[in-house]
């Protein structure tokens, strides 16, 4: 029962180790099992019925009834990942003797994790269905000082690298499935909007990273790329940019006039100016000028904005960095579209992959085909009419790095489905199992801290284990 996980976490904070001569408690047992604390043979842990197991995630102490452990995640040969509650007990025998072949609360156990599995091979849940059983005797336990003279928890170095290549062909499967699942989801949308029009936004919804993601898809959407083209497509230069700048920022209700403008050209980013739909006091900024570039794109918005704007408040900006701001991923956004609108976003991405003799070499022409350096009048502004002490990029290689592996390469697999081009779906694949590490992400650390605390940062390594450990962290702990 779940009781028996809180004493054992009560144990082990207070340092204290399973007895090596007094008779193991349940406790003991299940502390032994929370901090991996025991010693595998070189093909793994075996199940009673003979089946290799591997741990991925022991799963949570649970302190109220029901199972030990709750949402473990396990590879049991023959299944493969299996998640589920663990139960803990002294000897096999148990289960029926504290009542859980009757208990509902016990049906989502995975694994019985025994001392002494009376000669039994499997252990029969409620309804009667099977699950594995795994005798843990204390002399395979990891003893108590040794683990204080730093050995690892699985026992031998050899072990630890065997568990460490385990994982590492774990986590590229899961990466391989998060990338089939980001390509379906697009794939869908090509089937309802068209190819053109589902890129489009799903890389403006990339752009607002995870607190704007829907106000910059919905954006997308009242902005449909057909239109953009019809209304900007006829110009070059910055008169393109200008005019595209009016209708991105006024329609996303960014422009300095929709968030409060004085009669002298003054606007007071602090104190919204009645009529504007912002209550007063929403903290904006300070009070600046409205320079020519702000006056261009104001003019811009007179002549060709015909949308209603996105409503006020749309935008979360508590604890937003200045270089993630909607204003800046808006007139990153901006460049990004002046310089596809004569081919079109599909046409740029697939020719920056044509033509290349193998995978890596296609990356760089991706990135370079999403990155916006420090360029005109936003290389050194943070919004209208506030500069910046130094130039920074609108869209950097790194955050280029994550759009690349989260959009334009899923897309691709899913254009070419669509387009019926299978060798294209190869290349894109390619890509992405060969992509280079993305930055640093804290639920990546943590969710490799769950599957080998000792070589995390070994398994966080390349863009293919990182979306693994993703998909991991999101749909198994």
């Amino acid at each position: 029962m779940g009781r028996l996980s809180a004493k054992a976490s009560a144990a082990g904070a207070q340092g204290e180790r399973p007895s090596e001569t007094a008779s193991p408690r349940e406790s003991d047992l299940a502390q032994a099992w929370r901090e991996r604390r025991y010693r595998e043979g070189p093909d793994g842990l075996r199940t009673m019925d003979g089946r290799r197991l591997h741990v991925v995630s022991p799963g949570r102490p649970n302190s109220d009834r029901g199972p030990d452990f709750l949402a473990a995640l396990l590879r049991l040969e023959g299944t493969g990942l299996v998640q589920g509650d663990v139960e803990v007990h002294l000897r096999a025998s148990d289960w029926e003797g504290h009542g859980h072949q009757a208990d509902p609360h016990y049906f989502g156990v995975v694994l019985h994790v025994v001392l002494a599995a009376e000669g039994r091979r499997e252990t029969l849940l409620p309804e009667g269905a099977p699950i594995p059983l795994l005798e843990l005797p204390p002399e395979t336990w990891t003893p108590g000082e040794d683990a204080a003279k730093g050995v690892h928890p699985h026992g031998t170095p050899y072990l630890e690298r065997t568990l460490l290549r385990e994982n590492r062909r774990l986590l590229e499967a899961a990466g391989e499935e998060r990338f089939a699942t980001k390509a379906a989801a697009l794939a869908a949308e090509i089937g309802v909007v068209g190819p053109e029009q589902a890129l489009y936004e799903a890389l403006m919804a990339a752009l607002g990273y995870s607190k704007n993601t829907d106000p910059f898809r919905e954006l997308a959407q009242r902005l449909p790329f057909s239109l953009l083209q019809g209304i900007a497509g006829g110009v070059q230069g910055s008169e393109r940019e200008v005019r595209l700048a009016g209708l991105l920022f006024g329609t996303a209700r960014l422009l300095p006039s929709l968030r409060g403008v004085t009669a002298k050209g003054v606007h007071p980013l602090g104190t919204p100016s009645p009529g504007t739909g912002i209550p007063r006091g929403t903290p904006l900024g300070r009070t600046v000028p409205l320079d020519e570039y702000g006056r261009q794109v104001e003019e811009a918005w007179r002549v060709w904005g015909e949308l209603e704007p996105l409503p006020a408040g749309s935008w979360r900006l508590f604890r937003v960095r200045p270089d993630n701001h909607p204003v800046r991923r808006i007139a990153a956004a901006d460049a990004l579209l002046a310089r596809s609108l004569d081919r079109g976003l599909v046409e740029t991405t697939l020719r920056a992959v044509g033509g290349r003799r193998d995978e890596k070499e296609a990356i760089a022409p991706l990135l370079e085909a999403l990155r916006v350096g420090p360029e005109g009048y936003w290389a050194d502004h943070g919004d209208f009419g506030r500069p910046r002490p130094r130039a920074t990029a609108l869209l950097g290689r790194s955050r280029a790095l994550e759009v690349m592996v989260n959009v334009t390469l899923p897309f691709l697999a899913a254009y070419a489905d669509w387009s019926g081009n299978p060798s294209l779906k190869t290349t894109a694949l390619a890509i992405y199992r060969s992509s280079p590490s993305l930055a640093e992400n804290g639920l990546v650390l943590w969710a490799a801290s769950q599957l080998l605390p000792s070589r995390a940062g070994s398994l966080a390594t390349g863009a293919l284990r990182q979306q693994g450990l993703l998909h991991l962290a999101k749909t198994r702990f």
